[in-house]
């Protein structure tokens, strides 16, 4: 928390350089979720699993980065059981959305846009410790837009929210991984 917020006070969000390279975005997701050690707690779906390798050009760290900003916010508002989604899927206009979805109440229509923004937070009495800064989609939001995407922020179908990091179709091929890659 305290680095999210020195991050976005010195603007390294915004200005450290990216270091981009090809990689495998299941296999990050895969390694996210690993890290979590959340299997005991939480019910995470992980739908990017078992699938071909999804090749991503972008800065790994940046989108590992996000992708753990999206997951905490998930697991903080989900219901128990928490039933936690993460899911790649690619966009008619060839773009490629890296979401989660979480069972919690959902995102106000007028609270979509502030949410994105630093320190916007969504009150809930699930968070009753008010844990949180409001950083996480303001950071994820930076990075994506620094790889030339954008963040999506709806309500799901069924409940909850979704969240996604929509990258541009030019950094996420359709060609397959190699073992060279």
């Amino acid at each position: 928390m305290i680095q999210d917020l020195l991050d976005m006070a010195d603007g390294s969000v915004r200005a450290a350089p990216l270091r981009e390279e090809t990689f495998n975005l299941i296999e990050l997701v895969d390694e996210c979720l690993s890290g979590l050690n959340i299997a005991d707690q939480f019910d995470v779906a992980k739908t990017a699993r078992n699938r071909p390798p999804v090749p991503l050009h972008a800065d790994r760290l940046s989108v590992r980065r996000m992708l753990l900003c999206l997951l905490s916010n998930a697991l903080k508002y989900a219901t128990v059981p928490t039933n936690v989604e993460v899911f790649a899927q690619r966009l008619k206009d060839g773009s490629l959305m890296l979401a989660v979805r979480d069972d919690g109440p959902g995102i106000e229509e007028s609270d979509l846009e502030r949410l994105s923004r630093p320190f916007s937070k969504k009150e809930s009495a699930q968070i009753a410790d008010g844990s949180g800064m409001g950083l996480g989609l303001a950071i994820a939001r930076e990075l994506i837009q620094r790889h030339d995407g954008g963040l999506t922020l709806t309500n799901a179908p069924t409940g909850g929210a979704v969240v996604g990091l929509v990258f541009p179709g030019n950094r996420a091929p359709v060609a397959r991984l190699t073992s060279s890659e």
